[in-house]
């Protein structure tokens, strides 16, 4: 059986400074797949190869984390397949219209009702990278 790695997690939030280091700090080892991912069985990893969701603060490499029991509501990020092709949207709701949107003027909406489309699973984390 692999052992899963754990990193530490410290008793305090913090905005943009970061206390020392120090051992009185550590409140428990957090294991970040424990906390990322609430079902396992339900859940895979997808990276984001474009950036046509900047608007929202995703772009090319970042790793989403998308639960498939989740149902999806307002505002959600979203994974869904349209004709084959996995496609990462936000789900607007409007009165007794659903809408596929990627908050950029140069990509079409999609109407949720229309043939092909089908919610794959509720993005509930990203993970992107602040260096390089």
């Amino acid at each position: 059986m692999m052992q899963q790695a754990t990193t530490p997690r410290f008793d305090h939030s913090i905005a943009t400074r970061f206390p020392q280091l120090k051992q009185q700090f550590i409140e428990e080892r957090v294991n970040l797949h424990n906390y990322i991912v609430k079902h396992p069985e339900a859940t895979f990893i997808i990276e984001v190869s474009d950036d046509y969701m900047s608007a929202h603060h995703l772009k090319t490499g970042d790793l989403l984390i998308v639960d498939r029991s989740l149902k999806p509501a307002h505002g959600d990020i979203v994974v869904v397949s349209h004709h084959n092709q996995l496609l990462i949207r936000q789900l607007v709701v409007k009165e007794l219209s659903a809408w596929l949107c990627t908050g950029s003027m140069t990509t079409a909406d999609l109407a949720v009702k229309e043939d092909g489309i089908r919610i794959l699973g509720v993005v509930t984390f990203s993970l992107s990278s602040k260096r390089g």
